[in-house]
């Protein structure tokens, strides 16, 4: 029983470190994809200039 139960515990403890990793995955995701949305939206005014400037 004792080793079921140390078992168990290391179980929950591996879980809750992969919880741990993938919350700082998918926080770390949001910043990139937040980046990225803000120079696509850089990049599309730059485009933009180009065309009226060359139009």
């Amino acid at each position: 029983m004792n080793d079921e139960i140390k078992q168990i515990s290391a179980l929950i403890g591996h879980q809750q470190a992969q919880e741990k990793r993938v919350a700082a995955l998918i926080d770390e995701f949001q910043r990139e994809s937040a980046l990225l949305s803000s120079q696509t939206a850089e990049l599309a005014q730059v485009i933009s200039g180009l065309d009226s400037a060359s139009g």
